[in-house]
C-alpha cells in the first residue's frame, strides 16, 4: 500500500471519529436542556396552584365555677371540666364545706382532672376549723407558671399580651388579714396597681375572680364592699368572675357615666348603669360583666326575682326559675372574650356572651 492510500484512509479514520464526538456531544445537550425544561416545570406547577395558607389564632381557654360540696353533682361538674379540656380552672370558692378532708376532696379533683391546674379563689367556708384553707392550698398547688403574689390570697398571672387573670380575697380573712379592700388599703392599692400595669403592659383583656359579691339577686349583700365595687367597674376589668351564691347570675356590662355616677348595692339604680344588648355581644372598654357562677353541686338556691339590682341582670339560673350545675367555659383571643354556661347532664350551653374588641386607632 502506497503512502497516499494511508494517508487517503487514515483521514478518513479521523473524520469518523470526530463525526462521532460531535453527535453524541449533541444528543448529551438536547438531554440536558430536556431535563432541565422539565424540572424548571415541575417546581414551578405547584407552587402556582397552591392555595394561601390560613393561620388562625389559638385561643386562650379556661374554666370557672364554685360551690362544689360533695357528691354527684360535684362528680358531675367534675366531669363537665375534664370534657371541656381547658387549659386550667377557677375554682371560686367553697370547696368541701368540710364534709371531707382537705386530702380527700383533692384527691378527687387530681385523679378527675389528672393533676391539671386547679386554681384556689378562697371562699368563706375555706377557712373554717372543719376546712382549712392552708391544707388545700397543699393538696392543689398553683400549676400555673410565673404567678405574681402570694397563693391562693392574692395573685395573678399572664398570658403573654393576651389576658391578665388576677385572683383577691375580698372580706375572706386569711393568715389575720381580714381583706377588706377598703379605699387606701394594702390590699386595694395593690390591686389598683395591678390593674394600672395591665393597662401599661398593654395587656389586652383582664379577668379578676373572687368568691363574693356586692351586685346580687340572691340572698347576699355587698360584701366585698362597695370601694372594691367601683374600682372594678371604673377600671373596667373585662371580666369578673364569683361563686357564693348557690346559682347562676350574669349582669349586663355594667358602666359608670355621667347620668350613672355609682351604682349603690340594695338600692334602684339607673338602667342607664347597666349597656344592654339582645345577642349578648358587648364592646371591649365599655365597661364590666360579672358572672356569678356558684353551680359546682352545693344545694342551689332561688332567684330573688323582686331584688332592687334585677335591672342590672342579663341572665339568672336558681332553684325556683330551673337549677343549673355547671361550669363557665371561658374562651379568650386576642380580639374577642367569649363565655358559655356549660350544664353537666346535658352537655347544652345555658348562657353565652362575648365582648370584642375593636381596633380605634386612626
Amino acid at each position: 500500500m502506497t503512502v497516499g492510500r494511508k494517508i487517503i484512509i487514515a483521514l478518513i479514520i479521523i473524520g469518523g471519529l470526530a463525526l462521532l464526538i460531535v453527535s453524541s456531544f449533541f444528543i448529551d445537550y438536547q438531554k440536558i436542556a430536556q431535563k432541565a425544561q422539565s424540572k424548571e416545570t415541575v417546581q414551578k406547577t405547584p407552587t402556582e396552584s397552591l392555595p394561601a395558607k390560613i393561620i388562625e389564632e389559638k385561643a386562650i381557654k379556661f374554666s370557672a365555677v364554685g360551690d362544689f360540696d360533695i357528691g354527684e353533682k360535684f362528680t358531675q361538674t367534675l366531669s363537665t371540666i375534664k370534657k371541656l379540656d381547658t387549659e386550667f380552672t377557677l375554682a371560686l370558692g367553697d370547696l368541701s364545706y368540710g364534709k371531707a378532708t382537705e386530702q380527700d376532696w383533692c384527691n378527687q379533683v387530681n385523679s378527675s382532672l389528672e393533676n391539671k391546674p386547679f386554681e384556689i379563689v378562697p371562699g368563706n367556708h375555706d377557712i373554717e376549723a372543719k376546712s382549712q384553707i392552708s391544707k388545700f392550698a397543699r393538696c392543689l398547688p398553683n400549676r400555673i407558671k410565673d404567678i405574681v403574689g402570694s397563693y391562693p390570697d392574692r395573685y395573678y398571672f399572664d398570658q403573654g399580651k393576651t389576658l391578665r387573670t388576677i385572683v383577691i380575697s375580698p372580706d375572706v380573712a386569711i393568715d389575720a388579714n381580714p381583706n377588706k379592700f377598703k379605699s387606701g388599703s394594702e390590699e386595694y392599692l395593690w390591686l389598683q396597681k395591678t390593674l394600672g400595669d395591665a393597662k401599661e403592659q398593654k395587656i389586652r383583656w383582664v379577668v379578676v375572680a373572687m368568691h363574693k359579691n356586692c351586685l346580687s339577686i340572691g340572698e347576699k349583700s355587698c360584701e366585698i364592699g362597695q370601694d372594691l365595687n367601683d374600682l372594678l367597674i371604673k377600671s373596667p376589668v373585662d371580666l369578673v368572675l364569683q361563686g357564693h351564691e348557690h346559682g347562676y347570675a350574669r349582669s349586663h356590662q355594667l358602666a359608670f357615666s355621667p347620668t350613672c355616677l355609682t351604682i349603690i348595692p340594695g338600692k334602684i339604680n339607673s338602667s342607664s348603669c347597666a349597656i344592654q344588648n339582645k345577642e349578648s355581644q358587648y364592646e371591649k372598654g365599655s365597661g364590666s360583666i360579672f358572672a356569678i357562677v356558684g353551680t359546682g353541686g352545693a344545694e342551689a338556691r332561688p332567684i330573688n326575682k323582686s331584688s332592687v339590682a334585677m335591672n342590672l341582670f342579663n341572665t339568672y339560673h336558681g332553684s325556683n326559675t330551673g337549677a343549673v350545675y355547671g361550669a363557665l367555659l371561658v374562651e379568650v383571643t386576642n380580639n374577642k372574650l367569649s363565655a358559655k354556661l356549660i350544664e353537666n347532664q346535658t352537655g347544652t350551653t345555658k348562657d353565652s356572651f362575648s365582648i370584642l374588641y375593636k381596633d380605634k386607632s386612626p
